[in-house]
């Protein structure tokens, strides 16, 4: 196939919620970047502190309503504010893509789906948060009865730090916590506390519930973050105890696969963060003239994978080999002779010559 020629720059803002030394959002926007300088792309990258929700909604606005005005915006979870964030775009005339997954009433308030009530929120993306953290719930249990670390009675017991209450994905991580556990006889839950999402909270909180409860086989975490301040936690725990438990985290995250290769955390789970590199190529492409309405739909759901020990150097060359990969090769712009958008895992393992395949349940 031969490309197209690129037109003229884009300029497409990306609103985002983070917290003290996330480790999420600095490698979607490496990603992004790299994606963006393929696609002819300008990011502009706008950050707003998770604490303060009044500041991220008049913030969020005045960067929509910046001159001159952006061709698109990515709208991260905002926590009860969409509606004004979509008003303000509309206005405009800005598309809008929204991360989600935003809570039910929310949703409903919006129109429940894209191009309803908003002309121009014309996608919603998000990540299936509760299989994710069910998925590593049950791999949880199952390697801890493998492993032999269960109770003596063969029980596996379990603790849960979860992320910040003001989020609705933390409820979905803790409901699939809580479906794992329902559906495995072997498993207890002891108590689940939240967290502001930073590994000093993960381990403090931890340590705490190690203390309250003697006879803990696994932590679950909600994120990669708070697992290896679980794990810190575990560290010293088991030093005193002699004791193995077992920790891991959901965000497939490049810091959560370190820790797994250095042995403190055993798996994470999550959509690949090559799926914002995705969500770019279709706003590049609607804005240029190819709506992805039929392909793949105004809904974006990316497939959850896993990584632990046996696979993580796999998954980790799709975070170290990216930049390997010309992202104008997914586009129906410049190769108007495709006739679907592939971003399989099973694609991206191909363009790198990774023969491995990702742990799925």
């Amino acid at each position: 196939m031969t490309a197209a020629e690129p037109s003229a720059t884009l300029r497409i803002a990306f609103l985002t919620s983070t917290s003290e030394n996330n480790t999420y959002w600095p490698q979607v926007y490496r990603i992004l970047e790299t994606a963006a300088e393929d696609l002819g792309v300008e990011i502009l990258k706008y950050e707003f502190n998770v604490d303060d929700r009044f500041a991220i909604l008049k913030d969020g606005v005045d960067a929509l309503s910046a001159e001159p005005h952006v061709d698109a915006a990515v709208i991260g979870s905002t926590f009860g504010q969409s509606q004004i964030l979509l008003d303000t775009a509309e206005a405009l005339e800005i598309p809008v893509l929204i991360q989600g997954p935003l809570p039910p009433d929310e949703l409903s308030g919006i129109g429940s789906i894209p191009r309803r009530k908003y002309k121009y929120w014309i996608g919603y993306f998000y990540q299936d948060e509760q299989r994710k953290a069910y998925l590593l719930t049950k791999y949880l249990i199952r390697q801890s009865l493998i492993k032999g670390l269960n109770s003596p009675d063969g029980s596996v017991k379990i603790i849960g730090i979860n992320g910040d209450n003001s989020w609705y994905g933390s409820e979905l991580r803790e409901k699939g916590l809580l479906q794992a556990v329902s559906e495995s006889p072997s498993a207890r839950l002891y108590q689940t506390v939240p967290t502001f999402w930073s590994r000093s909270d993960g381990r403090e909180k931890t340590y705490t519930l190690l203390q309250r409860y003697r006879d803990v086989n696994a932590v679950w975490a909600a994120s990669d973050q708070l697992a290896i301040g679980a794990s810190d936690a575990i560290y010293t725990y088991q030093t005193l105890h002699d004791r193995e438990l077992l920790t891991g985290g959901c965000d497939l995250s490049s810091e959560g696969l370190k820790h797994i290769r250095y042995g403190n955390i055993s798996c994470t789970f999550g959509s690949s963060m090559l799926y914002w590199a995705e969500i770019l190529v279709y706003l590049h492409d609607y804005l240029k003239g190819m709506d992805f309405l039929s392909d793949p739909g105004t809904i974006i759901i990316p497939e959850i994978i896993g990584a632990d020990f046996k696979n993580y150097d796999d998954i980790n060359r799709l975070y170290t080999d990216y930049a390997a990969i010309d992202f104008k090769t997914f586009s129906k712009i410049f190769y108007p002779e495709k006739t679907n958008y592939d971003f399989s895992l099973g694609n991206y393992f191909k363009l790198l010559n990774i023969t491995g395949e990702p742990y799925k349940n």
